[in-house]
């Protein structure tokens, strides 16, 4: 004598395979929307260091310019101080 065994079936298979569906629709949906929050901040941080380097250039030439200017009123005090001396003590050179 064979014995068959029986499933029984209550209509909610269909249901629960749509459930699992579901699940893992939602959780790919949260993947990627983590992934596309991670290359949001990447690309905030990457601008940020874009951003510090431009202002790191802006003072370097500020600075660089300062110095230039600093340089030519340096220059031009020191070559009134000549023009003076030779004024003063004609062709002397102290």
């Amino acid at each position: 004598m064979k014995f068959k065994i029986k499933t029984s079936r209550t209509g909610n298979e269909g249901k629960v395979g749509n459930r699992e569906k579901e699940k893992e629709d939602e959780f790919k949906l949260k993947e990627l929307e983590m992934k596309e929050r991670e290359k949001i901040k990447e690309d905030e941080l990457k601008l940020k260091e874009l951003e510090m380097r431009e202002r790191l250039e802006m003072e370097k030439l500020k600075i660089e310019m300062v110095k230039e200017e600093s340089n030519t009123k340096v220059q031009s005090k020191s070559d009134y101080f000549d023009a003076a001396k030779k004024y003063t003590f004609g062709s002397k050179i102290l």
